[in-house]
């Protein structure tokens, strides 16, 4: 009886920390496991300091990856505005010198 209950608090215990580590649990159902694991007292919920801070470790982690995409993404715009606006002088240079153009064509004279 003893080895059963060591055997499935073991295997429980697995269980749940490779759940938590999976990449594909969100913050959201991180916080909904950890509630719904948590011990009641009174109008409380008791929550296990360690699975605590694996949590907060988590949302830290997420976090750190979001800034880094955002930073990412910022310095992508950043580049994209630069090329927009640089194309966009060559295109008025380009339509100037069409338009000096066409006024030298125009003004041509073909003698007879």
């Amino acid at each position: 009886m003893k080895k059963a209950i060591i055997l499935s608090a073991t295997l429980l215990t697995l269980t749940l920390s490779s759940y938590s580590q999976s990449s594909t649990n969100t913050i959201e159902n991180q916080f909904n496991t950890l509630i719904s694991q948590s011990n009641n007292w009174q109008n409380y919920k008791v929550v296990e300091k360690n699975k605590f801070q694996q949590l907060q470790q988590n949302v830290k982690d997420s976090i750190n990856s979001l800034q880094t995409t955002i930073r990412q993404n910022n310095t992508i715009v950043i580049e994209q505005k630069t090329l927009v606006d640089s194309l966009s002088n060559q295109l008025q240079v380009l339509q100037k010198d069409l338009t000096i153009a066409i006024d030298k064509e125009n003004n041509l004279y073909i003698s007879p």
